[in-house]
């Protein structure tokens, strides 16, 4: 650079002012280089820019995934505990029939055994009846005779 200062684009009339014997190709070489570092900076500002965003949208994925695993445990888990709920329900519901079955069969038991209680003693009268009818037949013809 012959011992030129580069400066900053704030500084390009000072720069100028001090070299003026190269004339035009040192301004254009400054501007120039001026463009080149600001688009160097651009690029590089939307390299990191376009980085982040990846990074974001790989993180949003990320996250997404993650949410869409939780849902899918926890709806698992709400089948499950459906799914035990409605089984104990319906082995609840069988017991609860099979007791009112067997409550339903002792009921029958007791009215079959009283039924037939009553048809001994309405048989145990009625022989009672009829022996005590012989009775008094004999006690008649014994009577006659």
């Amino acid at each position: 650079n012959n011992g030129r200062v580069v400066c900053h684009q704030n500084y390009r009339e000072p720069f100028e002012r001090r070299h003026n014997d190269g004339g035009y190709t040192d301004r254009l070489q400054f501007i120039t280089m001026g463009k080149t570092k600001s688009f160097a900076v651009a690029v590089a500002s939307l390299g990191s820019i376009a980085v982040a965003a990846v990074g974001l949208q790989e993180w949003r994925r990320k996250r997404t995934e993650d949410r869409e695993v939780k849902l899918a445990t926890a709806r698992n888990a709400k089948l499950e505990a459906e799914a035990k709920l409605k089984a104990e329900g319906e082995e609840r519901a069988l017991f609860k029939a099979e007791q009112e079955a067997h409550v339903k069969a002792e009921e029958e038991e007791k009215s079959r055994v009283t039924a037939e209680e009553e048809a001994g003693l309405k048989a145990g009268e009625d022989q009672k009846a009829r022996l005590q009818a012989e009775e008094e037949e004999k006690a008649r013809l014994k009577a006659e005779a």
